[in-house]
């Protein structure tokens, strides 16, 4: 997997949830939540110290 963050989507009948995911495939997954107003993206500069120290982020 790659450092930078990818966009995935996971189809649940008329909706469409999306989710980013980076890091390593082995790496120990923490799992960043947000709630309103924020959005995944409020994370933008977590995730790159996260997936540098070696953790997976989705």
């Amino acid at each position: 997997m790659s450092r930078e963050p990818s966009l995935r989507c996971v189809p649940a009948g008329v909706l469409a949830n999306a989710y980013y995911e980076a890091g390593p495939v082995s790496g120990t997954p923490p799992i960043l939540l947000h709630g309103f107003p924020y959005d995944a993206h409020a994370y933008d500069e977590v995730i790159s110290k996260l997936v540098g120290s070696g953790y997976r982020v989705f």
